[in-house]
């Protein structure tokens, strides 16, 4: 692909992102694939969102177990 097809390709997925859907790896992927006709690689992709500035964004974890009240409770009685 071009860097213009490339970048239409982009701009395509980034109002559907905007519009509140989630993008994963696996439909940009596909996406490109039904673009170009071929399979790509996953590190294609990730060349791809480099060569855009494109990042990967993800909230961030939390374990399944964690209290939230005993942590704030945690952080106003630690400094005794």
């Amino acid at each position: 692909m071009s860097l213009e097809q490339e970048c239409k390709l982009l701009n395509e997925v980034e109002t559907e992102a905007l519009s509140g859907q989630i993008l994963i790896h696996k439909d940009i992927k596909g996406k490109i694939e039904s673009k170009v006709g071929r399979q790509v690689s996953d590190d294609y992709v990730w060349d791809l969102f480099k060569r855009h500035h494109w990042k990967k964004k993800v909230p961030r974890g939390s374990h399944p177990k964690s209290n939230e009240d005993a942590r704030q409770e945690y952080k106003k009685n630690s400094r005794s």
